[in-house]
């Protein structure tokens, strides 16, 4: 659920730079998509988007304030990702250690396309989220899928445990650029297919993104809740149809990115690849944001 965009003069400088104020972006539907989970009445909107700080480099990963996993950036700019997937549980928020920030708690867990450079002021992307409503102690989960900078869209509850499979598939002509947002809850049986194009810009898919992520509101910086750890699995990219793991290679690089707050101290850990399509973001803090 970008809170994003991680807006970056690259991946590989020393700082990353917002992006230059253009006009907002703007979706249409494409065709007649398959959705064979409706969302329940009355289901809570997520909270409002907000720009992401920048990220900064250290000697062995990135960091940033919102975002915690991998990032592949692309090397070559006549190449683009054309999809990116993975899979994992829903977790399990903890009631007795989560914390709120001025905004409140949350975490979410998405896998997406763009987002990262100041040519690349959307993201694509699809996820789950979970917090703590701290005034009765109830946790909450649902999945979600998002056109950044548009505002999300909830799909639906979702439960801790439930194996999610999420994925992102551009296709077509770059322009217009048209998305494919899956989301699969394996557990309950369900899918969600949202297809959609930009109509005003032309995302440059130049990233791909598996991210575990604390969100920020209009009502301020939120802690990240404590959900324990998420385990991500097959997860792979794709450029120009030919299927990659997350790892380096010469079609791009990859990033492994921590996530810290305000003052630099992890929010979540991310380990390091394992046959470069498995990764961990276990929790650390809720943050000093």
């Amino acid at each position: 659920m970008s809170r994003t965009s991680i807006i970056a003069a690259a991946l590989g400088a020393a700082a990353l730079i917002p992006a230059a104020a253009t006009a907002k972006p703007m979706i249409s539907p494409i065709g007649s998509a398959p959705v064979t989970y409706a969302a329940r009445a009355g289901a809570q909107q997520l909270p409002a988007d907000v720009t992401m700080p920048a990220m900064r480099n250290t000697r062995n990963a990135q960091q940033s304030q919102n975002w915690g996993g991998y990032i592949d950036s692309i090397r070559n700019p006549r190449n683009a990702f054309q999809s990116v997937g993975s899979t994992f549980r829903v977790p399990t928020v903890n009631v007795l250690t989560t914390t709120d920030g001025p905004g409140g708690n949350m975490a979410a867990q998405w896998v997406g396309l763009d987002g990262t450079t100041a040519n690349s002021p959307t993201v694509e992307q699809t996820g789950v989220s979970e917090w703590l409503d701290s005034n009765f102690g109830i946790p909450h989960y649902e999945a979600w899928w998002e056109m950044f900078p548009i505002a999300p869209v909830t799909i639906g509850d979702v439960a801790a445990g439930d194996l999610i499979r999420a994925n992102v598939h551009a296709y077509g002509p770059s322009v217009p650029a048209g998305f494919v947002l899956t989301l699969t809850d394996q557990t309950q049986h369900w899918s969600n297919v949202s297809a959609f194009r930009f109509t005003n810009v032309t995302p440059p898919r130049n990233s791909s993104e598996v991210i575990t992520e604390v969100p920020s509101s209009s009502g301020g910086a939120m802690d990240l809740t404590d959900y324990g750890n998420v385990r991500y699995s097959n997860s792979g990219t794709s450029t120009n149809s030919t299927p990659h793991s997350l790892a380096s290679n010469s079609a791009y690089t990859a990033h492994k990115v921590i996530l810290v707050d305000s003052v630099g101290d992890t929010m979540a850990a991310v380990s390091n690849l394992n046959h470069g399509s498995a990764f961990s973001t276990p929790f650390v803090s809720n943050g000093n944001n």
